[in-house]
């Protein structure tokens, strides 16, 4: 009553201390304002003893919940870090395997430019043999240069550096550019070059990138197709959509291989990966290609039978 009469004049808090024979117990009493202003004390009284007791327990409850806390965050802080450089040890990975990749591309024809300057250098020869090596030499740097401009490509795109210029244009006039030049390396192989369908196809996109796009499908059926077989382009419009085919009567890609392809510097069996060397390929052409794809919104398609040729098929949005 007495710490109940103190904290009715106006104090804000009140302890107190009291002793009786069985117990030590504290008080403590504070004034409550009700909505119609009449003011109630109200008083707390408990075993000073129980209170310390109480405390202690709290603090050991806190400080286990600190440490569980610690460890948790401890944990989680490991799962999150080794999930954030996740994508960037696998993009180290990459980056290690494509100059893996990259140098041994470079090893082969470097190798074979040296080996065909140190033979014609070894001893006086003929003028026609000069010319053979010569030729040889010219072969070699053109492979070299390919690999270098794909290599350029593929580090601009990865850099974000590739950007791309739409523009309304027909793919079918792009296309047929391409065959044209095209038909060249055909008619060296011995392989016929056929546009079988032709029909306009208005699109917007890269002019540049298209062309590319189509000289790299059309580079990859004439390289795995051998001399007496044909390669056939088809372009048009399919529900309101720019498509374009390449098929060729080449040898063909196994099932388990196709969805490996759009890989960079990927080779199939040893067949194909003979024809590539001997033409000048390291496996980027499809990379590309994907991108230059994907970068229209488009989708590409590879089907493919062994021993009855690889069919190309991209589709654009439509328009």
């Amino acid at each position: 009553r007495a710490l109940a009469r103190e904290a009715a004049t106006g104090a804000r808090t009140q302890d107190h201390q009291l002793e009786t024979e069985d117990a030590e117990l504290r008080a403590h009493a504070a004034p409550i304002i009700l909505p119609g202003r009449e003011v109630l004390i109200g008083v707390a009284v408990a075993d000073r003893v129980e209170l310390e007791d109480r405390y202690a327990d709290l603090l050991t409850l806190f400080g286990t919940a600190a440490v569980i806390a610690l460890l948790l965050v401890t944990v989680a802080g490991n799962v999150l870090v080794r999930q954030s450089l996740r994508p960037v040890a696998k993009s180290l990975e990459q980056q290690r395997r494509f100059m893996a990749d990259a140098a041994h591309e470079f090893r082969t024809p470097l190798s074979v430019l040296r080996g065909r300057a140190e033979v014609a250098l070894q001893h006086p020869r003929d003028a026609a043999t000069y010319r053979a090596a010569l030729h040889g030499v010219a072969t070699e740097s053109a492979h070299l240069g390919r690999i270098v401009e794909d290599l350029f490509t593929l580090a601009q795109v990865d850099a974000g550096q590739r950007a791309l210029v739409r523009e309304r244009l027909f793919l079918d006039d792009i296309v047929l550019d391409a065959a044209d030049a095209a038909r060249v390396m055909a008619v060296a192989k011995g392989v016929t070059l056929e546009v079988s369908e032709f029909e306009e196809a208005p699109m917007a996109g890269d002019a540049h990138a298209l062309r590319q796009l189509a000289m790299i499908l059309l580079d990859n059926a004439i390289k795995f197709t051998p001399a007496g077989g044909s390669v056939t382009v088809r372009v048009g419009r399919a529900n309101g959509r720019a498509t374009l085919q390449v098929r060729d009567s080449g040898s063909g890609v196994a099932p388990e291989e196709l969805p490996h392809l759009f890989e960079r510097f990927y080779r199939g069996d040893q067949a194909r990966t003979r024809s590539a060397a001997s033409s000048g390929g390291a496996g980027l052409g499809l990379s590309i290609a994907k991108w230059i794809v994907e970068r229209h919104d488009g989708e590409i398609v590879l089907d493919s039978t062994v021993g009855s040729g690889t069919v190309a098929t991209v589709a654009f949005p439509a328009t």
